[in-house]
């Protein structure tokens, strides 16, 4: 199956549309311009390949930023118990 290049003026904000949706990512840090879109699958199958380069703070707010990635971010907490008292402690 042929699917069109995503690159197309008229083909990547779309890509990048359902990218974001799919993925539940913030706007992109970056201008549209900057981007490149790679399409994959078959007739029954799609996934789209976003790539665009960034200074790490700039990505690592992006990711804290997007509902999608939001939750790799949330800090590491266990109950720690003993026979006195119980608490939340950080890792």
């Amino acid at each position: 199956m042929y699917f069109p290049d995503p690159n197309l003026s008229w083909n990547k904000p779309h890509a990048l549309a359902i990218t974001r949706v799919w993925a539940r990512l913030a706007p992109l840090p970056v201008p549209n311009e900057q981007v490149h879109v790679v399409t994959r699958g078959s007739g029954f199958t799609r996934t789209f390949v976003v790539t665009f380069t960034a200074k790490p703070e700039v990505i690592l707010a992006w990711l804290k930023a997007s509902p999608g990635t939001r939750q790799a971010f949330i800090p590491l907490a266990i109950m720690i118990c003993d026979f006195h008292r119980c608490g939340f402690h950080n890792l």
